[in-house]
């Protein structure tokens, strides 16, 4: 079983999360480096790490107790099928159970079942504690 360990975003990690953002989404699509830079200090930024490697990454905006979004969820390649993408959503930042839920309009998955997920457990996260 891959032990997915998850942490808060530092300054280092942006060069690993731009390469991730350019490898999940088309350049039309994708977030740039300022855009990224911008969300590590502004929302919820949570790294999901194997081994010591970055395997992928979630940010969540949160507006206010009422309203937030699963901003980005992505997952490098390499590291994709082994549950990272449960584990991130997983440790999301706070909000309210109610929070009505977004998601990425370019995200290539069709289903919002994570981002409710993980909207539904953002109450128990320790980031806005």
């Amino acid at each position: 079983m891959t032990i997915v360990q998850l942490r808060p975003c530092r300054p280092e990690d942006l060069n690993q999360l731009v390469e991730i953002e350019n490898l999940c989404f088309a350049e039309a699509k994708r977030f740039d480096r300022a855009y990224l830079h911008t969300c590590m200090t502004t929302m919820p930024f949570l790294i999901a790490e194997i081994e010591g490697l970055v395997a992928g990454f979630v940010i969540c905006n949160v507006r206010n107790a009422q309203e937030a979004y699963l901003e980005s969820l992505n997952v490098h390649p390499s590291f994709r099928r082994q549950r990272v993408a449960s584990r991130n959503s997983y440790g999301g930042a706070r909000a309210e159970r109610t929070s009505r839920t977004q998601k990425r309009p370019n995200s290539p998955n069709h289903s919002n079942t994570e981002t409710k997920k993980c909207l539904g457990r953002l109450k128990r996260s320790r980031l806005f504690t």
